[in-house]
């Protein structure tokens, strides 16, 4: 068998390289996806406000109230703003989320920059399990006014998926917390070199 001048070994690709395009072509993925779900989210959550009956829009801020028939442009525009606090925080921690594999997908992946915006998105999340029943009890009040009954209702819905959005949120802050120190000690160290 002939072979050529080039050995097997000449055609393999580092596998620390292999690894590291995987990482940048994911994390460039994992950076349009955050966008993308940001975008979607807001108008998915405005045409919810636009597009919805009465009597789901009730349901949704929990209350057992019958619902008017119909609910004016004003308020349910008031209803998108006060669904979208929480919301907004999300998508604020969404776009720390794509800054983060931003700067995964050009390579920083240990970097301050990327740990900043790590502990950003875990903010995003806390803050925004934190005001979704606040805004829920909000809406609750907003919409309860408008029952046919004339009766004012206070739901405040405080559950399990609250209690596991803010650990989470809590352990990634605290990852992302080492990770800033630790590349900050790495960047004091190389002045020292």
């Amino acid at each position: 068998m002939v072979t050529s001048g080039m050995g097997v070994s000449s055609r393999r690709k580092d596998p620390r390289a292999i690894r590291l395009d995987r990482v940048r072509r994911r994390s460039a993925a994992m950076a349009t996806a955050s966008a993308a779900v940001a975008i979607l989210l807001g108008g998915a959550m405005l045409l919810f406000w636009c597009l919805t009956p009465a009597d789901a829009l009730f349901r949704y801020a929990g209350l057992v109230t019958p619902p008017p028939t119909e609910i004016g442009l004003a308020l349910r525009l008031a209803g998108f703003a006060i669904s979208m606090i929480p919301l907004g925080a999300l998508i604020a921690g969404l776009m720390s989320a794509r800054r983060c594999f931003g700067h995964f997908a050009a390579g920083r992946i240990f970097s301050a920059d990327a740990a900043r915006s790590l502990r950003g998105f875990a903010y995003g999340v806390g803050a925004s399990a934190l005001l979704k029943p606040l805004a829920g009890a909000a809406l609750s009040v907003l919409l309860s006014a408008l029952s046919p009954d004339q009766t004012r209702s206070l739901v405040l819905d405080i559950g399990s998926d609250l209690l596991l959005s803010l650990l989470f949120a809590a352990m990634v802050a605290v990852i992302a917390g080492v990770l800033v120190e630790a590349a900050d000690l790495a960047a004091e160290n190389d002045q020292f070199v």
